[in-house]
């Protein structure tokens, strides 16, 4: 599984990643779902954080690194099962749902 790398910019409600010429490679539209009274800043955090997942992603792969070298004692294994946890959702691990089409 490969991801489209970072950095991703927000503008508003607007997410994007330009390549190397200036075009965008991925953009995305946060829409409000009209049932859920969302505030239009409640819609521009969100999308701040879906820019910021290559990052967090990144981040969370070198805890994973550096914990496997130092790791020891019942902190380690805590932080590494979070850590573990969350990069196997954000690679579609233990989640999957079965085709029923």
């Amino acid at each position: 599984m490969e991801f489209t790398p970072g950095p991703w910019e927000v503008e508003g409600l607007a997410i994007y990643k330009l390549d190397d010429n200036g075009n965008h490679k991925l953009s995305i539209q946060i829409r409000p779902d009209l049932n859920a009274k969302q505030s239009y800043s409640e819609l521009c955090c969100n999308a701040r954080l879906i820019a910021a997942a290559p990052d967090m992603y990144e981040a969370l792969v070198n805890c994973k690194d550096i914990l496997n070298k130092i790791g020891c004692g019942t902190a380690f294994h805590v932080m590494d099962k979070i850590v573990t946890e969350a990069l196997q959702k954000a690679r579609g691990k233990g989640n999957e749902t079965k085709n029923t089409g």
